[in-house]
């Protein structure tokens, strides 16, 4: 099973890009896919841009997330605010 983690492309050189990941995680990808722009959102597997997702999916991802934690705040075994720091506003926020 490949895991994929989601991010946000803030910066671009050459053929790396840092990407935003939340949470204060940003880091810097080897980019295997054309026309990334910043800004962009990116599915990245093992280091690398393997996939651009629309900002509706991105969007989507996240509150399939949300749906799917609220059993667990429900049963304390995590907090809203755990769901918080995992779903950073700001990584969300349209760029401009």
């Amino acid at each position: 099973m490949c895991l994929g983690v989601y991010g946000k492309v803030l910066k671009i050189s050459d053929e790396t890009a840092d990407v935003d990941f939340g949470g204060g995680i940003v880091k810097t990808v080897i980019v295997a896919v054309d026309g990334l722009k910043e800004g962009d959102y990116v599915v990245v597997h093992a280091g690398v841009v393997v996939s651009k997702i629309s900002r509706k999916d991105f969007l989507k991802i996240f509150e399939d997330i949300r749906e799917m934690a609220e059993p667990l705040i429900g049963r304390g075994e995590i907090t809203q605010k755990d769901l918080d720091n995992l779903i950073q506003k700001d990584l969300l926020a349209e760029t401009k």
